[in-house]
């Protein structure tokens, strides 16, 4: 009553035979003196995922799977009538793949691996590629020929093809410059646009035409030159703008062809700086200034010459007037503080 008996605390079984309550480890039946066979102690297979880690595997079967599908087979009564129930039992012909018992074989070669069953082969061929036919082989051997034919066709003709290609556009003229220069000039286009467009069309090819643009847009912009210091009556903004022409045209076009009307520009530039000082009404003598540091004044009276150009016509107490000598005599009047007046 302390405890319980070892006996029962053991597992058990069903003898196959009887039907029987026997222990686990029992290799004879008690009751019917049947032999049961040792117990085989269940396989188990670890998996990666058992030990921690993730993949697919496949279990095998195990000796005590085949054990349990032979004591479910005992417990159903399927050993009753076993010639009855087995196909072509009686007649000596027996089915691949089915037991005696109508049950399917369950042995160590459950894929039918070694056995060659109709089974097997009918799953394993979804996996084995398949020889190559006859028809393959010639497919396979048309695609290598025409390959091969089709290398030495373009072997031989493709030189002639190049040549060919290459004489065709050997005439072909290459487009020539349109230089704009001229059209600008026969148009009456500012001087300085004709003489860009005409180094421009230099740079792309230096030929005669364009050279003899660029001579002709020059000789344009020198007579402009001169038009705008020559002007009558005087006006401040036509030296000022000679000016811009000059250091634009001298830049894109350097050269000594601009040598004497350049300096043109520079001497009115300087000259025409000066300013009217004073005017000493009882002596009647003005005082004029050059715009350059430390030049010394410059006194004149009427009927004298200022810097060796100007004609002094007329002095009085606000004005003196000039007379430009080296400018086709043009009339230029200065205000006392100040520079020349454009009319």
């Amino acid at each position: 009553m302390g405890g319980e008996d070892p006996l029962r605390a053991e597992k058990s079984r069903i003898c196959p035979s009887c039907r029987m309550q026997i222990s686990v480890l029992a290799v004879k039946c008690r009751f019917c003196g049947e032999e049961v066979g040792k117990p085989k102690e269940e396989q188990r297979t670890l998996s990666i995922n058992d030990l921690g880690g993730e993949s697919i595997h496949h279990r095998a079967p195990s000796g005590s799977v085949l054990e349990a599908m032979e004591a479910f087979r005992v417990e159903s009564g399927l050993e009753a009538d076993e010639a009855d129930r087995s196909p072509g039992a009686g007649d000596g012909v027996s089915v691949p793949g089915i037991g005696p018992d109508g049950m399917p074989v369950l042995d160590d070669d459950p894929l039918g691996e070694q056995s060659g069953s109709s089974w097997n082969s009918a799953i394993t061929s979804v996996y084995k590629s398949r020889p190559p036919t006859l028809q393959d082989r010639i497919k396979t051997g048309a695609i290598i020929v025409g390959g091969i034919v089709l290398l030495v066709f373009l072997g031989v003709k493709a030189p002639g093809w190049i040549e060919e290609w290459r004489l065709s556009h050997a005439g072909a003229v290459a487009p020539t410059y349109v230089n704009q220069a001229p059209g600008i000039l026969r148009d009456g286009g500012p001087p300085i646009k004709a003489l860009e467009a005409a180094v421009a069309a230099i740079e792309y090819e230096d030929s005669a035409p364009h050279l003899s643009s660029r001579e002709k847009a020059r000789e344009a912009l020198i007579e402009q030159l001169e038009d705008l210091i020559e002007a009558r009556p005087f006006n401040r903004s036509n030296l000022r703008k000679a000016s811009r022409l000059i250091t634009q045209a001298m830049a894109m076009s350097p050269g000594n062809w601009a040598g004497e009307i350049s300096a043109k520009v520079r001497n009115d530039n300087v000259i025409y700086g000066m300013n009217l000082i004073n005017i000493d009404p009882e002596t009647e003598k003005a005082t004029f200034q050059a715009p350059k540091p430390g030049a010394p004044e410059m006194h004149v009276k009427q009927d004298e010459v200022l810097a060796e150009r100007f004609y002094v016509r007329h002095v009085d107490t606000l004005y003196v007037t000039l007379v430009d000598r080296m400018r086709a005599d043009r009339i230029v009047r200065f205000k006392v503080g100040g520079g020349p007046i454009s009319n």
